[in-house]
């Protein structure tokens, strides 16, 4: 598979950026760990009190439920980890010991950044969920659970097209329900003409009322957007796999210019499907604007599916976008 990437392009950092060999995570995990835990002594209950349990086995919805569910780790959380990487070393040639490398690894990577204090307010411009979601399982961007609030683009589906206009026009179009329709085919809110799918608003109560629940759920994620891009350092992250479009990519950084008020921010531009590997970095109207292009790991690959992103193919592929966006993070 590394033989694969490296033919399409992939830089040389990014193929040996995966985690370090397992006796080194090991120990790096402890160390971390005993730091991760003094330093949250006192925060948040221990476990978590939804309705979802973590898997039983080691397996992609591991990696899955250290992705998303269990953000915030606790003692019994990392106890758990250790263990079941400790087990899989044993065993170097099997699934167990992928998926589990890519925990350690994403964890040791959380709570380093979760300690770190400083850094700027990531804030998604989508196309995507994978801003948010890479930002906060890798522990550059805190979790709701941590007081992050939500914003329009984290959980939804905007064409590059919908992002734009509604940065330049401050959001000021983006509740007008004229365009809005709930599919019944989808079962959640849709806005065709603007290429919009909010696909985390599922089911018919969301359409009630003249979409009253929708409505004022999403004026609480516009008003936390305002809040967040007027921060002393902001860092935008924007994720598409359609066709790179630089002019696009140009008129966003003008965008965000002009809603911090010609104030310094950073623009990361990611294409998760480009056919070859490329990357370039300018200022565009006071933004730094890196933006990156990458083949996907393999053909079938989704990003947020558990058994490709932590596959050895979609830990190297998240291990690139995380480089960048630590060079991003530490830069700004």
């Amino acid at each position: 598979m590394t033989v694969a990437l490296a033919a399409a392009g992939f830089p040389e950092d990014a193929l040996t950026a995966a985690a370090p060999a397992p006796i080194r995570t090991l120990a790096l995990f402890d160390r971390l760990s005993r730091k991760y835990l003094a330093w949250k002594a006192g925060g948040d209950s221990d476990e978590f009190d939804g309705a979802v349990r973590a898997p039983d086995k080691v397996s992609p919805e591991l990696a899955n439920w250290y992705s998303s569910y269990k953000l915030h780790l606790s003692p019994s959380d990392i106890a758990s980890i250790r263990r079941r990487f400790e087990e899989a070393m044993l065993r170097p040639g099997d699934g167990d010991f992928q998926v589990m490398s890519y925990i350690a690894d994403l964890t040791i990577h959380r709570m380093f950044r979760h300690m770190r204090a400083g850094g700027p307010r990531i804030v998604s411009i989508g196309e995507s969920c994978l801003p948010r979601t890479l930002s906060t399982k890798w522990g550059f961007k805190p979790s709701r659970l941590m007081g992050e609030p939500t914003m329009p683009f984290d959980l939804a589906v905007h064409a590059g097209r919908a992002v734009l206009k509604h940065l330049q026009g401050d959001f000021a179009a983006y509740l007008d329900m004229a365009g809005v329709a709930y599919r019944e085919d989808l079962r959640y809110p849709v806005n065709e003409a603007d290429g919009v799918f909010w696909n985390h608003e599922v089911g018919p109560e969301w359409a009630q009322d003249g979409f009253r629940k929708f409505t004022e759920r999403y004026r609480r994620r516009v008003a936390a957007f305002r809040e967040a891009t007027q921060a002393e350092s902001c860092l935008f992250f924007f994720y598409s796999e359609n066709a790179h479009r630089p002019d696009l990519v140009a008129a966003l950084a003008e965008a965000i210019s002009a809603l911090r008020g010609g104030r310094p921010a950073t623009l990361f531009a990611v294409n998760g499907a480009h056919p070859a590997f490329d990357e370039s970095e300018q200022v565009v109207a006071g933004v730094t604007t890196r933006v990156l292009l990458t083949p996907r790991p393999y053909p079938e690959f989704i990003w947020f599916q558990p058994a490709h992103f932590s596959s050895a193919a979609g830990h190297i592929w998240e291990r690139l976008l995380v480089g960048r966006l630590t060079e991003l993070v530490d830069a700004a």
